[in-house]
């Protein structure tokens, strides 16, 4: 009977430590740099609270970018609109710049003060800044490369803007797939407790060696340490892309 209840112990813990091993077979997504430094970093009297504040400025963070996607592809698509209009570079980038609200709408006002001051409209994008590897960081070289070098610019603007939408789907298709990761971590992580509960119904010695003896509770509490070090693994992994 003692062996029985050692084994089912054992069994409970060797899950929870599979609980941290399946992420790694999920779907991994580019993880972002932490706007608000590491929680090492944070006093453990303020954890808990710099923790919600982190979670928060992640969500009005991917909000923020959501919107400035939306607003730079509507931008695109209207300066495309202008320029196969017959308007000239200047006139279109002026007629696109209408109703695109901020923050973006203040960075394209910068590029029209410059070029209002002289500047050709290729040297006035320098005035727009853009993070890098960002869609307006994009937008802006085309825009350069188009002004400066000539050609088909209805036409590039078109292809950034549909770069742009794969982009985004893309990142709506990865969200969903961590949302999927993320219930199967819940219920990976709910399993070793399931079945140790299971287990003690069966057999009450499982119980009385759990939680009566010296080996019981190491065993007890080395497994439920692991699931919760996988369960907070996962929910780190999926996080990044959830935000």
């Amino acid at each position: 009977m003692m062996v029985g209840a050692v084994l089912s112990a054992l069994m409970a813990v060797c899950v929870g430590w599979h609980g941290m091993a399946a992420p790694s077979r999920a779907r991994r997504a580019r993880t972002r740099l932490d706007a608000l430094g590491s929680a090492a970093d944070v006093p453990p009297s303020r954890f808990a609270g710099s923790v919600s504040r982190h979670a928060l400025a992640r969500r009005l963070t991917a909000l923020r970018r959501r919107d400035a996607d939306a607003d730079l592809i509507a931008f695109l698509d209207a300066l495309a609109r202008a320029s196969r209009s017959g308007a000239s570079p200047g006139q279109a980038f002026d007629e696109a710049r209408a109703g695109v609200p901020e923050p973006l709408g203040l960075d394209l006002d910068r590029v029209l003060a410059r070029a209002a001051a002289g500047d050709a409209l290729g040297r006035a994008l320098g005035a727009w800044p853009v993070p890098p590897r960002s869609g307006a960081s994009l937008t802006r070289a085309v825009l350069r490369i188009g002004l400066e070098a000539g050609g088909d610019l209805a036409r590039a603007v078109e292809e950034v803007a549909a770069t742009l939408r794969h982009r985004v789907a893309g990142r709506q298709e990865t969200k969903a797939l961590a949302a999927q990761a993320r219930l199967s971590a819940t219920v990976v992580a709910l399993a070793p407790l399931a079945f140790t509960l299971l287990a003690g119904a069966t057999d009450p010695a499982i119980l009385r060696f759990l939680l009566a003896t010296p080996a019981g509770w190491a065993c007890l509490c080395g497994g439920l340490g692991l699931d919760a070090a996988g369960a907070l693994w996962m929910r780190r992994i999926t996080a990044s892309v959830m935000a």
